[in-house]
């Protein structure tokens, strides 16, 4: 579940610097790249089973 975890986390980061930023074009990527993040999050979780 590491690494879910460290996918967890930097979709965390992205978000948190995308509330940071005036630049409305830089945001949008960094929560784009916040949301895929999570997805792979999400995969790791949901293919490591029960257990």
């Amino acid at each position: 579940m590491d690494e879910a975890n460290y996918w967890w986390e930097q979709a965390l980061k992205y978000k948190e610097r995308a509330e940071k930023t005036a630049d409305h074009k830089t945001r949008a990527e960094l929560l784009e790249l916040g949301a895929i993040c999570e997805e792979v999050a999400e995969t790791i979780e949901s293919r490591a089973g029960g257990g």
